[in-house]
């Protein structure tokens, strides 16, 4: 049986209640305080009940990381309609596979993605929503507005927003990029999402305190759990960066005194190029989250010695929710290891037979707990192979030490 768990757009309403007038986003010399967040998700949430949105519809979102990704997210998510979140990199021939086969009905966009999305041959799309003000005719005549239009209508009364939700209620339909076939859609819930995110806030010791910056793409489940829901949670200021650039991540952490951050280690590799021009002053900077691929160790001791920060480096996967495993932030971290298990995740090293293996024994990772997906979108078959008696075989080999 289903139980009630909480729908992911009340933490932000939450933060709201508890920090009103404190920064929620940050966007160039723009901020935007909890409340003024909120209130536009209410706005824009009644604009989507206008276009007869209702729960379990798909949207897609195609945007980099902007107001308008986030605004949308929270909104669609409070009204039980489920978010597609589309990499910025597709071709059109891409971007229409993905959307036929989750069948959606609105996608979110901007003008700049017209090469990609002004031709669409989705049939089941109703419209494509702008979030600039630019409108633009679309090449197969399908109705279009903006955001800002649909932010007119008054906000969605309190008592109605956000719906409630099941731990079944599928909150995002991410898309794997298909390297082994077709792309497969990841469906995580409410519950996965909150359950990564919570472990993540505990494993980092985020607070009200912090800022984070959007390095990663938020349409990535890294960026959405581990930054954005991790900074809503616990009621944190977010610096968005709309595509990454080395010197623009470096200066607006010393503009906006940034304390967390997650990167990639080619990422951090081009900060530590960029630092050789100029100097940064980079001290408020508390946790320095790495992930995706082992940082090499030369690498971690720069950005240890260098950002004065510990390095976390970490594991995960779009079918656990993002990040599973993390070095402790305090005490000892090896450089090259994915660390321990996040609270409430059990991670073991298994052979063929599902045995966990020996230390200094390869195995393959397995993962099970709260964050693992509820299974791949109308696809049976291969969620029967990744998910067995509740483990999620994740496919990537490992060892583990003495020390676990």
């Amino acid at each position: 049986m289903a139980s009630t768990v909480t729908n992911l757009a009340q933490l932000l309403l939450n933060a709201a209640k508890l920090y009103p007038t404190a920064s929620a986003i940050v966007t160039g010399s723009e901020q935007i305080t909890y409340e003024e967040v909120a209130e536009q998700i209410r706005r824009l949430a009644a604009g989507y009940q206008h276009l007869n949105l209702k729960p379990g519809d798909r949207v897609g979102i195609l945007l980099y990381n902007t107001p308008g990704f986030i605004i949308s997210y929270f909104a669609l998510l409070g009204l039980g309609i489920t978010v597609l979140t589309l990499s910025t990199r597709l071709k059109a021939s891409e971007l229409d596979t993905v959307l036929s086969d989750a069948q959606v009905s609105w996608l979110i966009t901007d003008t700049s993605f017209l090469p990609v999305t002004q031709d669409l041959q989705v049939t089941s799309l109703q419209g494509i929503l702008f979030e600039s003000n630019e409108l633009s005719v679309l090449a197969n005549a399908l109705p279009s507005h903006t955001l800002n239009v649909l932010m007119e209508h008054p906000p969605v009364p309190a008592e109605d927003f956000p719906i409630p939700v099941t731990d079944k209620t599928l909150a995002t339909l991410i898309y794997t990029s298909g390297t082994t076939g077709k792309p497969k859609g990841v469906m995580l819930s409410h519950q996965n999402l909150w359950a990564d995110a919570n472990a993540n806030c505990q494993v980092i010791e985020a607070s009200e305190q912090d800022v984070f910056i959007t390095i990663s793409p938020l349409f990535h489940v890294f960026g959405q759990t581990n930054v954005l829901l991790t900074a809503v949670m616990s009621g944190a200021k977010l610096v968005l960066i709309p595509k990454f650039s080395p010197k623009a991540v470096l200066s607006a952490i010393e503009t906006h005194q940034v304390t967390f951050m997650a990167a990639v280690p080619t990422m951090y590799q081009m900060m530590l190029s960029q630092l050789k021009d100029r100097p940064y002053n980079l001290s408020s900077l508390r946790v320095c989250h790495s992930g995706a691929a082992p940082m090499p160790k030369t690498v971690f001791q720069q950005i240890e010695q260098i950002f004065d920060a510990p390095v976390q480096e970490g594991y995960g996967l779009s079918e656990a929710s993002s990040i599973i495993t993390s070095n402790p932030l305090h005490g000892v971290r090896k450089p090259g290891s994915i660390g321990y298990g996040l609270p409430g995740i059990t991670v073991k090293v298994m052979d063929d037979t599902m045995q966990e293996t020996e230390p200094g024994e390869i195995g393959e990772i397995h993962a099970r707990g709260p964050t693992v997906m509820l299974g791949y979108w109308q696809n049976p078959d291969a969620t029967e192979k990744r998910l067995i008696n509740g483990w999620l075989k994740t496919g990537d080999l490992a060892w583990r030490d003495e020390d676990g």
